[in-house]
């Protein structure tokens, strides 16, 4: 079985007990925090997440991905919060080593992501010192996108190294509740729902399991 996990951005904040309570009582393995700086991307959500309500009403591990130009103070400031995962940008500002070294150095893997347009080449400093690599299909902090084909390269590149990481690719698919965004971790089949699914009220993560399982068979 695979695990899977949800972002939560587009879940109810003024209701997140109830909100984390669905994932609580769900076979999700994970919640996703996705940070904003209003720089990398335009949008900000710096101050969407309360983080000490979000631990204490999930009983699943975190999985925090910085989308920020200058993640090294984003990364002290949830450190306290032991999140499993901590991903930053291949394009971000800051020395990617050091960074990586500061996630490590607290017991937490540390994830580079990487955009579509971005040589994946640009990690072959870093491969083996990380554990994650989160692939972008979709131009990060933007919805209803579809699937950049040109994904499919970044995976094959990767998978030639033989070097064993969890593999992310940020993926969509095309449901009746429109376009779904989820995550694929390639060694450990992780997966990762997105916040467009939180908007119909019908709609139960079991369901979703059970169908991204299919399309991956399919």
């Amino acid at each position: 079985m695979s695990d899977i996990a949800i972002s939560i951005l587009n879940c109810d904040f003024n209701n997140i007990k109830f909100e984390l309570n669905r994932i609580n009582n769900s076979s999700i393995e994970y919640v996703h925090i996705d940070i904003m700086d209003g720089y990398f991307v335009k949008k900000n959500t710096e101050n969407l997440f309360d983080m000490k309500t979000i631990c204490k009403y999930t009983n699943k591990k975190i999985d925090v991905h910085f989308m920020v130009k200058k993640p090294k103070m984003f990364i002290t400031n949830f450190l306290k919060y032991n999140p499993d995962i901590i991903s930053f940008h291949i394009e971000s500002e800051e020395n990617i080593s050091k960074n990586i070294a500061l996630i490590k150095s607290h017991g937490i893997k540390c994830g580079i992501a990487i955009n579509p347009e971005t040589d994946i080449h640009t990690l072959n400093n870093y491969i083996k010192n990380i554990d994650v690599i989160l692939i972008m299909s979709v131009v990060p902090g933007k919805g209803g996108q579809k699937f950049l084909n040109s994904t499919f390269n970044k995976i094959e590149l990767i998978l030639l190294t033989k070097i064993i990481l969890i593999l992310i690719i940020t993926m969509g698919i095309e449901t009746k509740y429109e376009y779904t965004y989820y995550t694929v971790i390639d060694t450990e089949q992780w997966r990762c729902g997105n916040e467009d699914i939180w908007e119909d009220e019908g709609f139960t993560w079991d369901v979703a399991i059970e169908f991204i399982n299919y399309k991956f068979k399919t």
